[in-house]
């Protein structure tokens, strides 16, 4: 079944189309609309006319469907936490999340709580403003777009890490990169583990930049050794590097000795034809292709 999955980020609007089974991703169209400057920060809708805009545009063009569109939500705003837990049904596991949250609750407005199985032991728990939601679903309404379901990033990211079995058992770091604003995430021996957010200083290609980033990595990495894991870090992935930063991955593989690359492409993602000749990657689409795989 063919679905389309849309992902609105701080500064970019991305849009995949495509099916899945149980060893392939099968994506057939793509669309990336840079949004105008402040039009959504972290999250939140700052300028919803231009949204709106670039929304009937798509969906006028074919591109977003009037109904039945999944969204991807990524703000720093959206709490999440990875929780051990012995099987319970499913009223249970719901319950169990929103305890997770308890403490801080308080400190914002209503809460939706979601949660999304890892593996047979674990559960990536979340919450998310009410509010945050409902905005969305009102601007995808307004446009004429009907969404049947909203994801988290972090979620999506960990759903195509699973999926790809290039990545099973390896020792990793993805970093997804949108402007000043880094997206970390450590996986230990093919499983997730960790994740944090970072505003950068200084703006993305720039020396500085570069020196941020770098930063970040080593900590990472610090951070990694003083658990005492068994696993070492071989990889760091990273994804939404603009063309002329793909240097920057040999400068972090030279001083670090490990091996720093952009996500690559993957023979379980099957890309049309004219969709490679425009030079799609799948670092550039890693939110939206991970929501078109169905959860647990």
């Amino acid at each position: 079944m063919l679905n389309t999955s849309v992902c609105l980020s701080s500064g970019i609007l991305s849009v995949i189309s495509g099916d899945v089974s149980k060893s392939r991703i099968k994506v057939n169209t793509a669309a990336c609309v840079r949004l105008p400057q402040g039009s959504a920060i972290n999250g939140l809708i700052t300028d919803e006319p231009a949204l709106h805009t670039i929304l009937v545009e798509l969906r006028k063009a074919g591109k977003l469907p009037t109904r039945n569109a999944r969204l991807v939500v990524d703000s720093s705003s959206i709490l999440t936490k990875l929780m051990e837990v012995p099987v319970l049904p499913q009223k249970h596991l719901l319950d169990f999340t929103k305890s997770v949250f308890v403490e801080v609750a308080d400190t914002y407005e209503e809460l939706l709580y979601d949660y999304s199985v890892v593996d047979n032991k674990h559960i990536l728990c979340s919450a998310i403003q009410k509010s945050l939601v409902e905005s969305y679903i009102d601007l995808f309404a307004a446009a004429g777009i009907k969404l049947a379901a909203i994801d988290i990033s972090l979620n999506c990211v960990i759903k195509l890490a699973y999926y790809l079995q290039e990545l099973q058992n390896k020792t990793y770091v993805l970093l997804i990169i949108d402007g000043q604003n880094i997206f970390a995430i450590l996986f230990i021996n093919g499983k997730y583990a960790f994740s944090n957010r970072s505003h950068l200083l200084s703006e993305q290609n720039t020396e500085k930049w570069q020196t941020e980033v770098l930063g970040i990595v080593s900590s990472l990495r610090q951070f990694h050794s003083s658990q005492k894991n068994e696993y070492e870090i071989s990889d760091v992935y990273f994804c939404g590097l603009q063309e002329d930063e793909n240097n920057f991955c040999c400068n972090i593989s030279n001083y670090m000795d490990i091996n720093a690359q952009v996500l690559p492409e993957n023979k379980a993602v099957i890309i049309n034809k004219n969709l490679a000749t425009a030079g799609f990657l799948l670092s550039d689409y890693i939110f939206a292709i991970g929501n078109l795989i169905e959860r647990k």
